[in-house]
């Protein structure tokens, strides 16, 4: 993510040396109980997203997939890819608004009525996004209202 930008390489270099693979402008391709899943991770970047994004997934084209995940730290993005290429884009960024109402029971917060994906689901066509709502509670501005999370998302049979 963005706070991450000024140490992504240290970043990766350890995730790597503990054998976990991050990807950046990067796929994995994974079998699931018989079943093809594309999992495409997307750098973040502040300006030229849109070109950033295009950019990216033509250098990766399309490999033969029954499920195609992306991840991408700013759900932003969603409005920005295609979204018949990916059946669910995973995102966060937003902390889920920042200020709201979520950790009463409602789901809400001051970015959702300037458009932002803030927390939650949104879909587009067959096309889910998910944003967390992370879990990080210093720094400016305060987060209040908003409740950290910590999700396991259950995907039902692949068709």
């Amino acid at each position: 993510g963005n706070h991450d930008l000024p140490i992504a390489a240290t970043l990766k270099a350890e995730l790597e040396a503990a054998g976990i693979r991050m990807l950046v402008d990067e796929r994995a391709v994974l079998d699931v109980g018989g079943k093809t899943i594309e999992v495409v991770g997307l750098d973040f970047v502040w300006r030229g997203a849109q070109e950033a994004i295009q950019t990216t997934l033509s250098a990766l084209g399309t490999v033969p997939a029954d499920y195609r995940v992306l991840l991408a730290h700013d759900p932003r993005y969603f409005k920005l890819i295609p979204h018949a290429r990916f059946e669910l884009v995973l995102s966060g960024h937003t902390h889920g608004g920042q200020v709201g109402t979520n950790m009463f029971g409602v789901s809400w917060s001051v970015l959702r009525p300037l458009g932002v994906y803030d927390q939650g689901f949104f879909r587009q066509g067959d096309c889910r996004l998910f944003v967390h709502k992370g879990s990080w509670h210093t720094g400016l501005p305060p987060r209040m209202g908003i409740a950290s999370e910590v999700v396991v998302l259950e995907c039902g049979p692949l068709r």
